[in-house]
């Protein structure tokens, strides 16, 4: 990823991978650093989507 978006989507970000980033329809994000399990990938997808 270039540099320059890396704030533009989390500026609390330092690079670890993998990162998530939920983005909900009135624009709040969520983020989660390393491996997500179904159960938390279902979750995140569930608040996402409603």
């Amino acid at each position: 990823m270039p540099e320059r978006l890396r704030p533009a989507l989390d500026a609390g970000w330092r690079g670890d991978v993998p990162r998530t980033v939920w983005i909900v329809r009135d624009g709040a994000r969520e983020a989660r650093s390393g491996l997500l399990t179904a159960d938390v990938l279902d979750g995140g997808l569930q608040r996402v989507t409603r």
